[in-house]
């Protein structure tokens, strides 16, 4: 059960922190996109994310996120 409830708090920080650091970069006018190293491990996952990528880049969306 320790086991558990220190991913529990380790993964809720992480997602924290990201959050924390998404709206620093944003408040600074940067737009984010969150890649994921997951979508890297396929190639077909990899081809999409970039095609939605370059679609993501001209427009004005502030953030995009690339996960599986």
């Amino acid at each position: 059960m320790a086991q558990i409830e220190y991913w529990r708090k380790k993964i809720n920080g992480n997602k924290r922190n990201d959050q924390k650091a998404i709206k620093e970069l944003q408040s600074m006018g940067y737009r984010v996109c969150v890649f994921w190293e997951c979508v890297t491990r396929d190639q077909v996952l990899f081809a999409k994310a970039i095609k939605k990528l370059v679609k993501w880049l001209p427009g004005k969306n502030k953030l995009m996120e690339l996960s599986v």
